[in-house]
């Protein structure tokens, strides 16, 4: 496919992709509203007028090969001269369009990266600022909506976003700021501290609706602290101290660097993410999602941070649940699998002897774990299935970030998850694993 002298692309390394294809449609059928950056004027907004269609039209007869993309051949560029002028709307292999026939995709389907969601998409370039016309590109197009095809939308994406967000959130359960808050609070212990500040959002709950929604601890664990916490010091004292104390705590991080534009673009990005993520069967996201905004940079990004991890946690209890998989068999299976030693999760998740044995006894009959201690292969097919799921149902909170935004978000967010863990508060080892790709 033609395309104009300058434009940019970037290759991702994926190798067979799925395949599918467009049919020709109104641009604003193919457009989702994008959130805009305080110093990007017009960004992530549609080019209008005579000058971008001339730009389009430029963009499809000039002669310098895609770097990606379909074969140029004249009749091929002819259809997608028309179609790029009108926008793409997602179109099946067997759509009726000249533009869908004659396309030539370059790579086969493969079971894998059909299984990962991925699809075949084609950009619209006066719609993502510096890259040009964009040629084929594999990304997940969720909701209905297009995306700007740079970005590879694979499950694997939302592992990476998780690892950035995840060591911002977590400074609310252990930096000494926000410790020091919750207890200022009138909360007695980390642990009360802990369950307090994150059911706070839900209001003055008792113990069963913190068991379910957390989903990893035992009732007795939870019945220490819940609903006692509630006569020290009321909910919304537990939502001040944690924001307060959380946001000091990321303050001190990133202190030392020249990180504000990181944390101004990540707060702006994160936030847009988080308020337009899907709310439906996520009771402790949605109930996050109620709680007023704050103003400043740190406390916006560590909400939105605490929003989309609530949000990939929902989604995990979902997968879990679904896979049959209790809470605390969910973290014997996280020992089986080598994530975290189980000692972590008998001082974090509060286990005995008698009952690991017991949750370990129904995992080897239902043969997810070996006598040994060790998954089973078909405890590891149930384990990467959850895994995938919960990284799959993930990714919808991100689409309304077009592709240059989302790539924006992981590279503002990789140096500030940086700071945070260099400041040695989070643990070397917790039950997730501690295993954050930066």
């Amino acid at each position: 496919m033609p395309v104009s002298e300058g434009a940019r692309y970037r290759r991702f390394p994926y190798a067979g992709r799925p395949v599918q294809v467009y049919e020709p449609c109104h641009p604003r059928q193919a457009t989702v509203d994008r959130p805009e950056l305080p110093w990007s004027s017009g960004y992530g907004s549609e080019e209008r007028g005579a000058s971008a269609r001339s730009s389009r039209r430029a963009a499809v007869r000039t002669s310098t090969p895609a770097l990606n993309g379909p074969p140029s051949d004249s009749s091929h560029a002819t259809s997608v001269r028309s179609s790029m002028e009108s926008g793409w709307r997602l179109g099946t292999r067997a759509a009726k369009s000249p533009a869908c026939a004659r396309a030539r995709l370059p790579f086969p389907l493969t079971s894998a990266h059909a299984a990962a969601g991925a699809q075949w998409v084609r950009g619209h370039g006066a719609r993502t600022p510096r890259l040009g016309t964009l040629a084929w590109s594999a990304v997940v197009v969720a909701g209905g909506a297009s995306q700007t095809a740079v970005v590879v939308r694979y499950a694997e994406l939302a592992r990476r976003l998780w690892s950035r967000l995840e060591p911002i959130h977590v400074v609310t359960y252990f930096s000494p700021e926000a410790r020091a808050a919750l207890s200022g609070a009138g909360y007695k212990g980390f642990w009360m501290g802990y369950f307090a500040g994150r059911a706070a959002p839900m209001g003055p709950v008792g113990p069963e609706v913190v068991f379910a929604t957390f989903y990893n601890f035992s009732i007795a664990h939870v019945s220490r602290a819940i609903p006692d916490a509630w006569t020290f010091a009321p909910p919304g004292a537990a939502l001040e101290a944690r924001e307060r104390g959380s946001a000091a705590a990321l303050r001190r991080a990133f202190a030392r660097r020249d990180l504000a534009e990181a944390v101004e673009t990540a707060a702006v990005l994160a936030r847009a993410a988080a308020e337009s993520a899907p709310m439906e069967g996520r009771a402790l996201f949605a109930a996050n999602r109620a709680l007023p905004w704050p103003t400043e940079p740190a406390a916006v990004l560590w909400q939105a941070c605490t929003l989309l991890r609530e949000h990939r946690g929902d989604g995990h209890v979902a997968a879990l649940a679904a896979a049959g998989i209790g809470g605390r068999e969910a973290n014997v299976l996280q020992t089986a699998a080598g994530v975290a030693p189980r000692d972590v999760f008998e001082a974090a998740r509060h286990y005995d002897d008698a009952e690991w044995d017991r949750v370990s006894a129904r995992l080897i009959d239902r043969g997810l774990v070996g006598p040994d201690g060790k998954l089973t292969a078909r405890g590891k097919d149930v384990r990467n299935d959850v895994e995938d799921r919960t990284d799959r149902v993930a990714l919808t909170a991100y689409d309304r970030l077009d592709d240059e935004q989302l790539l924006q978000l992981l590279d503002a967010l990789a140096p500030l998850a940086r700071a945070v863990i260099a400041t040695g508060d989070i643990p070397e080892v917790t039950p997730i694993g501690q295993r954050f790709e930066l």
